[in-house]
């Protein structure tokens, strides 16, 4: 936040492996001078690097902790998601209630313009194993 003006939320979206952690390491300290990202990824991945999906329900609870932390210290932060779900949707009304001035930064809006394009990077990342696909969702349905 800078000279009383209200905060700034960026909410990096997109579908997972298309990029949303690398276009937020670029475009967020460069251009949105947003020092200040929350990933359950790379939580995760703090928590136990080698085997960073064990600890994906843990990371995922402290995000929504950071998150609700910086939003009632009023910084400006982002936030990776693929918003597929309405986990988020209570915090940002509260967030929209509060004045604070959210930015939506879809990943997909800047470099995947379709579907097939989401694809392909996502299927040309994993055949280069840059991107592990884990076998079991630590999330059963």
């Amino acid at each position: 936040m800078k000279n009383g003006a209200p905060p700034s939320v960026y909410v990096i979206a997109g579908p997972n492996g298309s990029g949303e952690t690398t276009f937020a390491s670029k475009f967020l300290p460069k251009y949105a001078h947003c020092y200040e990202f929350v990933n359950a990824d790379l939580i995760a991945s703090g928590l136990s690097p080698f085997s960073s999906e064990t600890a994906a329900i843990q990371a995922g609870r402290l995000v929504l902790d950071r998150i609700q932390k910086l939003a009632c210290q009023k910084k400006d932060f982002a936030f990776e998601t693929t918003l597929s779900g309405r986990t988020y949707l209570p915090f940002l009304r509260s967030l929209k209630q509060r004045r604070v001035i959210l930015k939506e930064t879809a990943r997909n809006r800047w470099r995947v313009t379709a579907i097939q394009g989401t694809i392909a990077l996502i299927a040309n990342r994993y055949k280069s194993a840059s991107w592990l696909i884990p076998t079991a969702s630590p999330f059963p349905i």
